[in-house]
C-alpha cells in the first residue's frame, strides 16, 4: 500500500503538469503507479480516475478565462468515448490473459514514440483536411479526422493511463487553428469527459485503487488549479520545453520497466517529476503576465 503523503505529493505535482500543458498526467502518473508495484490495468484505471479531478479543476480554470470552446469539447469528447469503450474492452481481454503488464508497457512506449515523431514534424501552414469538413462553433471541422483522432485517443487512453491531451492540443492548435491556450483549454474539456467515462468502465471492473485515487486527486485539485494559472503566464517555447522534458522522463521510466529495473525507473520518476515541477514554479515566477496592445493583463 502506497503512503498517503507520497500520493498527495504526486497528485500535486501531476495536477500542476495537467493545468499547465493541456494534458491528463497520465505522462508521469501511469509509470509511477507501475514502478510503485501496481499492475499495468490497475496503474491505468487509477491514473484515470484521479484525472477527474486534474482536469475538472483546469477546465473551470480555463472556462472562467474563455480559452475553453464548448461546442468542440462535446464533439471531440464524444468521440473519445467510444474509443474508452473499446480499449477497456481490449484491456479486459488482455487482463483474462495475463498478458495485461506487457501488452500495456509496449503500448505506453509506443505512443510516446507517436508523439516524438508528430512533434519533429513541421507544422502545416494550411489548417488540416481530410473529407467533408462542417461549420462548428464557428470553425471548419474536418469531421473525419477528428472522429478518427478522437477515437484513437480515447482508445489509447484506456490502454495506457494517458489522457489523449498528446493528441488534442496539436489537433486543435495546428490542425483547427485555435491559439495554444485555447487549444490547452479546450483539450482539458475533452479529457475530463474521457476520463470520468474510462474510470466509470474501469471501476465496474474492480480495476481502481479508490483509495490511491482519492489521495492522488485530493492533492491534483489544487494542482490542477495552480498550473492553469501558469499556463497562462508562460510564453509557448517554455510550455514546448516542459513538455519535452515530461516526454523524456515518461518515455525512460516505462522502458526501464520494460528491461526489469524497477527501482531506476523508481528513482527517475520521483527526481524527474520533481524537477519538472521546480522548472514549472521557477518559469511561473519570471514570467511576466501576457498583455494587451493597451497595456493591460490578459
Amino acid at each position: 500500500m502506497i503512503d498517503a503523503w507520497i500520493l498527495c505529493s504526486f497528485g500535486l505535482s501531476v495536477g500542476m503538469i495537467s493545468g499547465l500543458l493541456g494534458i491528463g498526467g497520465g505522462m508521469i502518473l501511469t509509470p509511477a503507479l507501475h514502478a510503485m508495484g501496481m499492475s499495468m490495468p490497475v496503474a491505468v484505471a487509477t491514473t484515470l480516475a484521479q484525472m477527474i479531478a486534474s482536469s475538472f479543476t483546469a477546465s473551470y480554470h480555463h472556462l472562467k478565462a474563455k480559452r475553453l470552446v464548448k461546442p468542440l469539447v462535446l464533439f471531440l469528447g464524444g468521440t473519445a468515448l467510444l474509443g474508452v469503450v473499446s480499449g477497456r474492452f481490449l484491456m479486459g481481454h488482455l487482463v483474462r490473459g495475463d498478458q495485461a503488464d506487457q501488452v500495456g508497457r509496449y503500448a505506453f512506449v509506443a505512443v510516446m514514440a507517436l508523439i516524438v515523431v508528430k512533434m519533429m514534424r513541421k507544422p502545416r501552414d494550411k489548417p488540416w483536411r481530410f473529407g467533408p469538413s462542417y461549420e462548428v462553433a464557428g470553425f471548419s471541422l474536418p469531421v473525419v479526422l477528428v472522429v478518427l483522432m478522437g477515437f484513437f485517443a480515447g482508445f489509447s487512453s484506456a490502454l495506457t493511463g494517458l489522457g489523449g491531451g498528446f493528441l488534442f492540443v496539436p489537433l486543435l492548435h495546428r490542425g483547427l487553428r485555435l491559439s495554444l491556450k485555447e487549444a490547452v483549454g479546450t483539450s482539458s474539456g475533452c479529457i475530463l469527459l474521457s476520463a470520468t467515462a474510462a474510470a466509470l468502465v474501469y471501476g465496474a471492473q474492480g480495476l481502481v485503487d479508490w483509495r490511491s485515487a482519492a489521495f492522488l486527486a485530493l492533492g491534483a485539485l489544487l494542482g490542477g488549479y495552480g498550473g492553469a494559472k501558469l499556463h497562462h503566464r508562460m510564453p509557448k517555447a517554455w510550455v514546448k520545453g516542459l513538455f519535452l522534458a515530461l516526454l523524456t522522463v515518461s518515455s525512460l521510466s516505462m522502458s526501464l520497466l520494460i528491461l526489469a529495473q524497477k527501482d531506476l525507473a523508481h528513482g527517475l520518476v520521483w527526481a524527474g517529476s520533481l524537477a519538472i515541477l521546480a522548472m514549472a514554479l521557477w518559469m511561473g515566477i519570471v514570467a511576466k503576465e501576457p498583455q494587451n496592445p493597451e497595456g493591460k493583463k490578459v
